[in-house]
């Protein structure tokens, strides 16, 4: 009788990274696993929270540099949100998948897109291309969501008064303005509205220019992600002109949410908060990362104070500062 045959060991979502040459670590195995359990698509915020929840140490800017590099490895499927952001799902086979994702509560549905599939490979045939790739993202408002419009629909929030808001924010600019006085606080839970509102109004200009501006969307990722222990808001003149949030990371700090009211930009405010920060930053000898969208102004600000591009892609471009 011959040797009985050795069943092949099992296909884990760390085999088959090693297989595309990933080496195997503490950090990308615990992403992975947290990955593994999400049954929908979520941030690289999202799931770091998830994973400190449960103990894990990995810092934000490694999960957000292992997502990158699954995502490169054809392990996770990445689609992006109404505000921009990069969404992550693993990816079960290694076969591409399309989604269809609800607008309102995020939950995502695989949909049959072979006719997609055939066309690209027509598309490659037909034009002498080789290697094509391609991204299909379909949203919409799931049957569920349907059927709580007649309440509040889900994940967005219900109607409120931000006429002191708006009243701040459409004052008439004053180019040649100094800065105002201002001072830093930290935020506080009660702050999150005013900040989605702001980021919002803020950000709408380039998340329409790149076709990727939601209502809804825009500022429910704002709340998903604010951390009132790490945000520091900025008051001028005595009165609410913006916020900056700096996150801890395993190799460095995370400058995320760094937003400044309209009408005090350009009077040099953002420049005086920016070097602030980047004092203490310095003092600390740690390195300080960041994203902004392509073709974004705040990019400008970033390289005159010394960050460079460290990566990009069609719609962020990722930069970092060492320590100056």
């Amino acid at each position: 009788m011959g040797n009985p045959r050795t069943a092949a060991p099992p296909v884990t979502p760390e085999s088959r990274a090693a297989e595309r040459g990933l080496r195997r670590t503490r950090q990308r195995t615990a992403v992975l696993d947290m990955l593994g359990r999400c049954p929908d698509f979520v941030s690289a915020q999202e799931l770091h929270a998830l994973m400190a929840g449960s103990g894990s140490t990995v810092g934000l800017t490694t999960v957000y540099r292992t997502l990158r590099e699954l995502g490169r490895a054809g392990l996770v499927d990445v689609v992006r949100d109404e505000a921009g952001e990069r969404l992550y799902l693993q990816r079960p086979t290694d076969e591409h998948s399309h989604y269809l994702i609800c607008r309102c509560c995020g939950r995502s549905q695989a949909v049959d897109a072979d006719v997609v599939e055939r066309w690209a490979e027509r598309l490659g045939r037909t034009t002498g291309f080789a290697g094509l790739e391609h991204t299909l993202e379909l949203s919409g408002v799931c049957g569920r969501c349907q059927a709580a419009e007649d309440t509040t629909p889900c994940r967005q929030a219900p109607t409120r008064d931000t006429s002191a808001m708006t009243a701040h924010t459409k004052r008439p600019r004053d180019a040649v303005a100094p800065a105002p006085g201002w001072t830093l606080r930290a935020a506080e839970p009660t702050d999150v509205e005013t900040i989605a509102e702001l980021r919002a109004t803020v950000m709408r200009p380039d998340l329409e220019r790149l076709g990727r501006f939601d209502e809804h969307r825009v500022r429910q990722r704002l709340r998903d992600a604010f951390s009132p222990r790490h945000t520091s808001v900025i008051v001028a003149d005595g009165a609410f002109a913006g916020c900056v949030t700096l996150r801890p990371a395993d190799d460095g700090q995370r400058l995320e949410h760094f937003y400044l009211d309209p009408a005090l930009q350009g009077r040099g405010l953002g420049s005086a908060v920016l070097r602030t920060l980047l004092d203490r930053t310095d003092a600390d000898g740690a390195p300080v990362r960041l994203n902004v969208l392509q073709g974004s102004a705040a990019r400008r600000l970033y390289e005159r104070h010394g960050f460079s591009v460290e990566d990009e892609d069609p719609i962020d471009v990722y930069m970092v500062r060492r320590p100056g």
